[in-house]
């Protein structure tokens, strides 16, 4: 959802002519409801509009893209009942259903998001158990920081799951990991330059 929401705010900023818009709640909201589809993981249209009305809200309540200087994101706000079943819950019906369409435009209809996760799985699976113990859940809270830098999104599938390994080998302060030779990610045709990219 995070990379569909990244891929719709730079496309359509670029189309603006640099006038930088904050997507809406129905944007984000539309931006859940496809992740969930394109990981088979469907959630029903009812509990994206809760969500969308519960949680998400931008600070001037607009349903609109909304053109600002100092962009704020979408702040998260809970209300303990989920709206009712009246005419704004058939409003937001449909709002929800146009602006996925919208999205799906913009992003060309291609929805498809490679995980570094796996790739850092795939990387650490020749070594010593016990070392894919230390390192993986580290990588894997790296690559989940990543996620909400645009920046970092601009980076292969491989680039991030080697600058990921490499942060973790340094927030555990090892050098050197059995099984592991120096400059290891130059197998995989990552070269020093596009490593220091990604985990910059």
């Amino acid at each position: 959802a995070l990379v569909f929401l990244h891929r719709y705010a730079r496309v359509t900023n670029q189309t603006s002519k640099g006038t930088l818009k904050r997507p809406s709640k129905w944007v984000a909201a539309a931006c859940l409801f496809l992740a969930s589809k394109s990981e088979d993981e469907p959630r029903r249209l009812r509990d994206m509009i809760n969500m969308a009305q519960m949680i998400l809200t931008v600070h001037d309540d607009n349903d609109h893209d909304t053109t600002i200087h100092n962009p704020s994101p979408i702040i998260l706000r809970w209300q303990s009942t989920p709206p009712n079943l009246d005419e704004h819950y058939w409003d937001a019906k449909k709002k929800i259903i146009e602006t996925e369409q919208v999205v799906l435009r913009w992003l060309g209809f291609d929805v498809f998001v490679p995980h570094p996760h796996r790739a850092v799985a795939l990387l650490l699976q020749h070594l010593p158990l016990q070392e894919q113990e230390l390192i993986a859940p580290i990588a894997g809270q790296r690559l989940n920081d990543g996620l909400f830098h645009a920046s970092a999104l601009r980076h292969g599938v491989l680039e991030l799951a080697s600058a990921a390994i490499e942060l973790a080998k340094q927030q555990l302060g090892r050098k050197d990991i059995l099984g592991m030779p120096q400059r290891w990610w130059q197998a995989y045709r990552i070269s020093d330059e596009r490593l220091q990219a990604a985990i910059s």
